[in-house]
């Protein structure tokens, strides 16, 4: 019996996509440029619109019932709530702010020795 890894599941599939779009997609200054699409990170929390993450899932030709994608995200901490900004009404979803990269900077050797490769 072979047993699969968890991200060749649905919802593994869907996590790492989910991970791709909280990390790569552009954040912005305040709360006002989650109207513009951007991600908005407030405390230990990031929030998005559903419309941004339906749109990236596609682009990426996933497509999963909107019902299961919400049932995910609340099984992975998720919440959501209405919000008002610049006289919009809008409905945010929000997440656990995701672990960053380390960015610090890599030693690299100065030369490679050809003949050990």
């Amino acid at each position: 019996v072979v047993t699969d890894p968890d991200d060749a599941s649905e919802i593994g599939n869907f996590e790492a996509l989910l991970d791709g779009f909280l990390t790569e997609r552009r954040h912005g200054r305040n709360r006002d440029e989650n109207i513009k699409g951007n991600l908005y990170i407030d405390g230990d929390r990031i929030f998005f619109r559903s419309e941004d993450l339906f749109s990236y899932l596609a682009a990426r030709l996933y497509s999963f019932e909107p019902h299961t994608v919400w049932t995910w995200i609340s099984n992975l901490g998720g919440e959501g709530k209405q919000v008002k900004i610049k006289g919009k009404n809008l409905w945010l979803w929000s997440l656990p702010k995701p672990e960053q990269f380390d960015n610090s900077k890599i030693d690299l050797p100065k030369e490679i020795d050809m003949e050990e490769m």
